[in-house]
């Protein structure tokens, strides 16, 4: 199921972003170009270093990096009202390990900075697991960085939640009364929990990045653009690691 924006959403197991999901009626010059931005994406993925490509028949081809706290990467254009771009989204924090990784080292100064001043959007999402499948996510009402500064202080407090006796009930209510989770959600989480089977729930503070581009600012050099998405990659990944996964800081001429 596609990740988007919205109060709650339902997960499937190797959840992903469906290009084909969103559907306008486009011009033939548009899906011509829609094709070659598709194609621009793949070449690029596949050059990037200290990246492997993964894909299945739940997701479109997509980056798995050599980072604890963000393991996924998609390259994706997209058609909205009529408007083509290119999307890099990332997913830090997806998983127990990995949001202890991101709110361990989190430099939410430079967060902020890259929201303001180099174009990135950035989102709060409340992820909730049972064993390793993604059942719901939402999106708390705290703005991100009210949302970074209580987690990064309070991670290691993390921890698996059984559905039996009162510490279920205790973790609803608390997510519902700091404002991390909603009525709805709470609603749903019950659904998806108290009235199945699922033993235990998992809950992790995650963060949602994009870094998008207009068509008409993409060229069709993918030796270029891959620099482009290089420099992006480095710029998110430098929030957390003073290492940059090995990817270097070349900006290209794109920003």
């Amino acid at each position: 199921m596609q990740r988007q924006k919205s109060k709650g959403i339902f997960l499937a197991s190797g959840d992903g972003i469906d290009n084909a999901s969103h559907v306008h009626a486009i011009s033939q010059e548009q899906a011509t170009t829609m094709k070659t931005l598709h194609e621009l994406c793949l070449d690029t993925m596949h050059s990037i270093p200290h990246a492997t490509i993964e894909s299945s028949s739940h997701t479109p081809p997509h980056m798995v990096l050599d980072d604890p706290a963000c393991k996924y990467a998609w390259l994706t254009a997209h058609e909205d009202d009529g408007a083509l771009h290119v999307d890099l989204a990332l997913w830090p924090g997806d998983g127990l390990s990995q949001a202890r990784e991101l709110y361990r080292a989190l430099n939410l100064d430079m967060l902020q900075t890259l929201e303001k001043n180099a174009a990135w959007y950035v989102e709060p999402q409340m992820r909730f697991f049972y064993l390793r499948k993604g059942l719901y996510e939402c999106v708390p009402k705290m703005p991100f960085a009210e949302f970074c500064a209580y987690w990064s202080a309070h991670i290691e407090f993390l921890q698996q939640v059984r559905r039996d006796g009162d510490s279920f009930e205790v973790m609803i209510s608390w997510l519902q009364e700091s404002e991390f989770i909603g009525e709805g959600d709470a609603a749903q989480l019950h659904r998806l929990y108290c009235d199945t089977k699922r033993e235990h729930m998992n809950a992790f503070p995650g963060l949602h990045m994009r870094k998008r581009w207009e068509a008409t600012d993409v060229e069709e050099d993918s030796v270029r653009f891959t620099r482009v998405v290089e420099h992006a990659l480095a710029q998110a990944q430098s929030c957390w690691s003073v290492s940059n996964f090995g990817l270097t800081d070349r900006s290209g001429e794109l920003q």
